[in-house]
């Protein structure tokens, strides 16, 4: 037969460990939802940490002028044709291509 003492002992023991697991689990869930707010607070303080619409604008004006550029090229040169074929997109990725016959 098992002795009532071990028995008690063991399931203080396991009272114990749950505790402490229970304490370990809100620590992180606190810790979490602190870090959340923290963040989402900053951000919202803070606004965007881009310049986006500066980034925009300067491939849109890159572009535009490379556009310039190449059509006057086009136009200046005599006896060839050529086809420009632009996409701008308003991304830094915008392609160009140039087909000349």
């Amino acid at each position: 037969m098992t002795d009532p003492r071990r028995m008690e002992s063991a399931r203080e023991r396991l009272r114990a460990r749950a505790r402490r697991i229970r304490a370990i689990r809100r620590h992180v869930t606190a810790t979490a939802l602190s870090s959340f707010v923290l963040a989402f607070t900053a951000i919202s303080a803070l606004g965007s940490m881009g310049t986006e619409t500066a980034t925009t604008q300067a491939t849109s004006t890159s572009s535009s002028s490379a556009l310039e550029t190449l059509q006057s090229t086009d136009s200046s040169s005599s006896g060839t044709t050529s086809t420009t074929s632009t996409t701008d997109e308003g991304s830094a990725g915008a392609s160009m291509t140039t087909q000349q016959s």
